[in-house]
């Protein structure tokens, strides 16, 4: 469906939201309204009968009481339950039937019944910013624009990854979700839990329950509370994506340490030894292998520090010995923004053998340009290059754990993957002295006029 016609209904849903009468425009009537509005992009069943049945409630007391039976239904997926005890405890005596009925109405819009899941999505997210924005002046102005959404990496992580149905997968750092929203949309039969730190969760719950996952468990929380908010061993794959910015990029020098995690720690999730860093990329790394069950896989998108700074070492030292790493890739820079450092995804794996090398793949050339910001390409030839371990178009190089032990546990694609030599023009090195004698004689002659022209006493 085109981009008009969506917009369009975002107008529709806006016009709708503003009907109902929430004019203070709370947080609270925003949530209660999206969290309807998700009733209806859901693509159930259940959710249509439930609809059809509260279309004729005459009050609050008898809308509840149909929730209630609702969720109570033992065949219902257990997040459309969540997404109902949620209705029910956003609802109360103030809420006003108008609201349930308005909204519910939006159901029988044609062209929502048409929209995809992907589609419904993006309505979603777009009806989110413009409901957010409501506060500010003219909020239908011409020079609104939507917040660009960031590359998400989720095709790369389902090309590497190739995770099976009923699979169990968790963001640890999920902020908006774009990632894990879009890596729903792409592998259906998920279970997903995602922590946020933002207050979003909410936004990313709903968002996946129109991507159509089953079952989820979205937190507003941080992973790497001192107390673990998930289990030893509950998932199958773990996703993450870490924004550097050319800060955290660079080793302090002075040892500071005002940014190192603080509290008592099991040693089995994160070692005393990773906690010691002032960077905290390698504690989400351990905490996301002890989230994994015994043959799971993780990739974690972030810069080149935690590959190479020497207050990480203790923390590469234990994950190579312990044979943990699979792959490092090195991806373009500029990819979420023109300011971007280049990107690497580290592919952490708990069932590997002995025998088995670290792959270390260049992919910082797979890339086309879009206005100042790049565009990954060749996603399935780098992760065939990662499963097969060869590749004609891509270089990469099957490293043992001694050449890493003996280069200091340097995890930096470029100390191990050989790059071709670069060839220059012959240069006449004496020529070049003598142009440079004769400026260094003009530019002596130029100060020393200067110096007679302005004296200083």
């Amino acid at each position: 469906m085109n981009n008009d016609i969506i917009e369009s209904l975002v107008s529709v849903v806006v016009q709708s939201y503003k009907f109902v009468g929430f004019a203070k425009n709370t947080i609270h009537e925003r949530d209660q309204y999206l969290t309807l509005l998700t009733c209806v992009l859901v693509k159930s069943p259940d959710f249509d009968n439930l609809i059809t049945e509260c279309e004729h409630k005459k009050s609050n007391q008898d809308f509840l009481a149909t929730v209630r039976k609702y969720s109570t239904n033992k065949v219902l997926p257990p997040a459309l339950k969540v997404l109902l005890n949620e209705l029910e405890e956003l609802t109360d005596s103030n809420s006003q039937k108008l609201v349930f009925s308005e909204v519910f109405q939006l159901r029988d819009n044609s062209n929502i019944q048409k929209l995809s899941r992907k589609e419904r999505v993006t309505l979603y997210d777009r009806v989110l910013q413009r409901l957010q924005a409501m506060n500010l002046p003219d909020h239908f102005a011409a020079d609104f624009s939507y917040q660009a959404l960031p590359f998400n990496f989720a095709k790369l992580y389902t090309k590497l990854l190739q995770p099976k149905p009923k699979s169990r997968v968790y963001d640890p750092y999920a902020i908006a979700g774009e990632s894990i929203v879009d890596f729903a949309l792409q592998n259906q039969n998920l279970s997903i839990t995602t922590e946020s730190v933002n207050q979003s969760s909410r936004y990313i719950r709903h968002q996946l329950l129109i991507a159509g996952v089953p079952e989820l468990n979205t937190m507003n929380s941080f992973a790497l509370d001192p107390a673990t908010n998930v289990k030893k061993g509950e998932f199958h794959y773990a996703i993450t994506l870490l924004q550097p910015s050319i800060y955290s990029e660079i080793e302090d020098i002075r040892g500071d340490n005002s940014k190192a995690l603080k509290g008592n720690y099991e040693e089995n999730r994160i070692p005393k030894a990773v906690l010691k860093s002032r960077f905290w990329e390698h504690a989400l790394i351990h905490h996301m292998l002890y989230s994994l069950n015994d043959s799971g896989k993780a990739v974690i998108i972030t810069g080149k520090g935690p590959l190479s700074r020497h207050s990480d070492f203790h923390s590469r030292k234990q994950l190579v010995d312990n044979n943990q790493i699979d792959a490092i890739i090195q991806l373009p820079p500029k990819l979420l923004d023109a300011r971007t450092v280049p990107l690497f995804a580290i592919i952490l794996n708990k069932k590997r053998s002995n025998s088995n090398k670290i792959t270390f793949i260049d992919a910082r050339n797979c890339y086309t340009p879009d206005a100042g910001i790049h565009t990954l390409t060749s996603i399935d030839d780098i992760a065939a290059a990662y499963r097969n371990q060869s590749s004609q178009s891509i270089k990469l190089e099957l490293v043992t754990q001694d050449i890493v032990i003996k280069n200091g546990y340097s995890l930096n694609v470029d100390t191990y993957v050989a790059h071709e030599k670069q060839h220059y023009d012959d240069i006449d090195v004496d020529a070049v002295q003598r142009a440079l004698l004769k400026q260094q004689r003009h530019t002596d002659l130029i100060i020393r006029k200067l110096n007679s022209t302005f004296s200083f006493k």
